[in-house]
């Protein structure tokens, strides 16, 4: 409904950058099989996933998964491996942090297509830094001692 009420594809100009943030995963590496969501992540991509394309939302970050992930641009389980001008919404699992329950494994799970980086051994810490209207960089750091685990440089041309 904000992203409706706001027009937000419409108002670039205004809103040059779209970042939608929920609990729980559309894409996690620990819930797909055959490079499709299984279980609540299949919920949700039913449920959000066709508005995240329909108004242009440019990332989605999430938690749940006690580990990180990174994925591709990714509509309908199909990624674009490209961060100029995407088409579709990166997918940002940023649930590294710290639990008692420990990290989420990834250990001998199958990589997925859509799936950049996964890291269930550190805990850590994201930072979007909105350089411009048509440039963000993220980067996600080990908290212990800020080494840069991942990083990414996402440039998106808007028109007025």
């Amino acid at each position: 409904a904000d992203l409706a009420a706001a027009a937000a594809s419409a108002s670039r100009a205004l809103r040059p950058w779209i970042f939608v943030s929920g609990h729980r995963p559309v894409y996690s590496i620990l819930m797909q099989k055959d490079d499709a969501p299984t279980g609540s992540c299949t919920a949700l991509q039913t449920a959000v996933e066709h508005l995240f394309e329909k108004y242009g939302v440019d990332v989605y970050f999430c938690g749940h998964m006690h580990s990180y992930e990174r994925q591709w641009p990714t509509y309908k389980n199909k990624p674009e491996t490209n961060l100029k001008n995407p088409k579709h919404t990166v997918y940002i699992v940023a649930g590294a942090a710290g639990s008692v329950e420990g990290h989420t494994s990834y250990a001998g799970l199958p990589t997925p297509s859509w799936n950049v980086m996964s890291q269930d051994t550190a805990f850590g810490l994201g930072e979007l830094n909105v350089v411009n209207s048509s440039f963000i960089r993220w980067t996600f750091y080990e908290s212990a001692n800020g080494t840069v685990l991942d990083s990414m440089e996402l440039w998106k041309e808007h028109s007025a």
